[in-house]
């Protein structure tokens, strides 16, 4: 019962742990890793949605390279293409490329002109070498845009961009807005115009009041509110950071692509513009390309655009459409039934029953997430999952090793864990072993002279010593008959643990046997209980090993002459004056390392003929091999 509470005591603490989200340094960067793997994997499995129709992209790909140049381009080009989208009736017209550098001041002021005249102009700007300067536009260029946006995005630790600062790392009451909320306020409140403080960006209106301004972020705990969205935030982030919604398209590019040689020649469909937010970004001969969830592998061609990654983020903003991310520790009801399910199974269930509840309530757990998927609520599930997996597994060596215990006190131990990984054979195979065969002389007469009670307890002490010496020497207790002991050594693992050199470690075992009754005769005589002695026959041959018995019911034993003999020669032992007694095939097999002696050919009931007894030299008195010389066979 105390080791029960232990373990639930730990089990308790690994739900803490796992489930109330406390940062395990050696298991966080393991787990956090397979969770994005397994993230983007959910993406990549969401049903493909139709094309946006509120988002395209005018592409400088690698056509518009070769006809106009290797970007930067002239600021002149720039200018015509916000003057053919304005006419093509684009409602914002975003450029994802940086303004800062110098140039003459003859080429900004076309770009100036246009962006000013369009009025519907947002570009990006970004950071500088240090965190919280900003790369700032000439002042005329500035004033020319109708505002700008935060470019940075956050790659994770595998390279991979799944998430976007909306507020680009400052506080929510001033900072630099993400370049897609900049786009997206302007095409939901095209009177807006933004204008800029030292060091920030704020988004203003001379001709509006700030209270009655519709385009104001707020974050709220997990959520950014503004206009009549509620963007979802990620949960212990300070920089306002939210997933980004990809998509895989039914045909083609989730967001239209055309070209901006084409655009800017008039070669794109008349329609393509109309009514929609533009981003203008590079697609080639860039270094603004990212891994995404969508992305099946590291070549350039699967990457993603910058101004692409932005398109998403605008169309899903447009649409109302985010993706939630869920601890399982800020939904608290859930993590509540999860955690009294699970320690409910594991108080009052046992065995292989608490093993199947576990599994099963991982399967629920699972199906569940995947049903909250459906809804974009990506629910975290590996950190869950391996609690479930663990407490499994925890479960099942626990029920295995209660199983091989209670088993090991019934059948050897080998056959025990056999009896775990597949079903025991009933027929017999042959092998070569040493058989102990031990009784206790006189048994009968001993159980005369005592109350049955005191009988079992003398045959409990007795048989807990036995045992030990038996377990030393990894030799397999095979039955007890009455007050006899049938004990099996052998090098084979299927039957038994495996002994190399099985004949010596039988006669140690049996020395060790005599030196465990005589500590238990002297306890007994102060105890004033019976004197017991015992004899000890070992064999070593061929025996065949299997399972005997009617068919309800059957135990493993060794069958053969090598255990009659065994059994024969413990029958002897006190009249021929040695406790232990040897075949010859066991002293053929021991001579060269424990000290015998041959006694004398003896008949032994039930067999035809003799057989050489030997007895250990240091019980019959003889410390060396002094008298091999006269063993028959040697001359003698």
């Amino acid at each position: 019962m105390r080791q029960r509470k232990v373990v639930l005591f730990l089990v308790g603490l690994a739900l803490l742990l796992l489930f109330g989200g406390v940062p395990i340094p050696i298991l966080d960067p393991f787990l956090s890793g397979i969770e994005r793997t397994v993230y983007d994997q959910r993406v990549r499995s969401l049903p493909p949605r139709a094309v946006s129709d509120k988002v395209s992209i005018v592409a400088i790909d690698a056509k518009s390279v070769q006809e106009l140049g290797r970007l930067p381009w002239h600021r002149g080009i720039h200018a015509r293409m916000i003057k053919v989208l304005k006419q093509a009736g684009a409602r914002v017209i975003g450029f994802d490329i940086i303004f800062c550098d110098k140039v003459p001041p003859s080429e900004n002021a076309a770009l100036e002109k246009a962006a000013r005249e369009a009025g519907n102009v947002i570009s990006v700007i970004t950071r500088g070498r240090s965190e919280r300067k900003l790369c700032l536009l000439p002042p005329s260029l500035e004033a020319a845009f109708a505002g700008f946006g935060s470019s940075v995005m956050i790659a994770d630790q595998d390279g991979v961009i799944r998430r976007v600062p909306l507020m680009a790392g400052y506080d929510e009451q001033k900072g630099v807005p993400a370049f897609s909320l900049m786009v997206t306020g302007l095409y939901e409140t095209p009177e807006v115009r933004f204008e800029k403080e030292p060091g920030f960006v704020w988004w203003k209106d001379s001709r509006v009041n700030m209270e009655g301004l519709r385009f104001n972020p707020v974050r709220k705990g997990n959520v950014l509110r503004w206009n009549e969205h509620e963007v979802p935030v990620l949960p212990s982030t300070d920089a306002s950071e939210t997933l980004i919604p990809f998509w895989r398209a039914r045909e083609g590019d989730f967001v239209p692509r055309y070209s901006f040689v084409e655009v800017l020649n008039g070669k794109a469909p008349r329609d393509a513009f109309r009514d929609r937010a533009v981003i203008v970004c590079a697609t080639e001969d860039v270094n603004d390309t990212f891994m995404t969830p969508l992305s099946k592998g590291a070549t350039f061609e699967s990457k993603m655009p910058g101004g692409e990654v932005h398109a998403y983020c605008v169309s899903a903003l447009l649409e109302g459409r985010s993706f939630f991310w869920e601890r399982l520790h800020d939904s608290p009801h859930v993590l509540f039934l999860l955690t009294f399910l699970t320690c409910l199974f594991l108080l009052w269930l046992s065995g292989w029953q608490r093993l199947a509840s576990v599994s099963s309530l991982g399967i629920l757990f699972l199906g569940w997430a995947l049903w909250r998927q459906s809804e974009f609520h990506f629910v975290e599930i590996v950190r869950p999952l391996a609690l479930l997996i663990m407490l499994s597994a925890i479960s099942a060596a626990y029920e295995s090793k209660r199983l091989r215990k209670v088993l090991g006190q019934l059948v050897p131990r080998g056959v025990a864990e056999k009896l775990q990984t597949q079903e025991a054979s009933l027929g017999g195979k042959e092998i070569k072993a040493t058989i102990l065969f031990s009784d206790i002389r006189g048994y009968t007469t001993i159980s005369e002279t005592v109350s049955p009670q005191i009988l079992m307890e003398l045959l409990n002490e007795y048989y807990g010593a036995m045992h030990a010496a038996v377990e030393k020497y990894k030799g397999e207790v095979c039955s007890h008959l009455g007050d006899g002991l049938l004990v099996m050594f052998a090098d084979n693992r299927e039957f038994s643990r495996r002994v190399k050199d099985h004949p010596a470690a039988a006669v140690k075992a049996g020395l060790e046997m005599l030196t465990g009754l005589k500590k238990l005769q002297e306890k007994w005589k102060k105890e004033s209980k019976p004197a017991v002695d015992i004899g000890v026959g070992i064999c070593t041959g061929p025996v065949a090993w299997g399972w005997v018995g009617a068919a309800q019911r059957r135990q493993p034993t060794p069958i053969g002459d090598t255990v009659n003999v065994a059994s024969r020669l413990q029958g002897i032992s006190a009249e021929v004056g040695t406790p232990v007694i040897l075949h010859e095939t066991t002293y053929e097999e021991v001579k060269e390392e424990i000290p015998c002696k041959y006694i004398k050919s003896v008949s032994l009931k039930g067999k035809t003929g003799e057989v050489k007894a030997f007895g250990v030299a240091a019980l019959i008195g003889l410390e060396t091999m002094q008298n091999r010389s006269k063993e028959p066979g040697n001359g003698q």
